[in-house]
């Protein structure tokens, strides 16, 4: 098999494995959220994670940054 053969099969393994993780996260309820640093784009950015499904949910507050800080 050729390189680029593999790579083709290697990013249709990771398209079916992101639609796992999508449909995991989706059934997910939620219930337990902190703020963790994630990645987006070339830069890290702190944002409110479910602790269960480790789904990105939204940005914290500027209030509850600094009270993250601080702990």
């Amino acid at each position: 098999m050729s390189r680029k053969n593999d790579i083709v099969d290697l990013k249709e393994q990771r398209k079916e494995i992101d639609k796992s993780i999508d449909e995991l996260q989706s059934a997910c309820d939620h219930k337990s959220k902190s703020i963790k640093s994630v990645q987006q784009n070339q830069s890290y950015q702190y944002m409110w994670t479910c602790n269960e499904c480790e789904k990105v949910l939204s940005y914290p507050t500027p209030n509850e940054l600094n009270n993250f800080v601080k702990s």
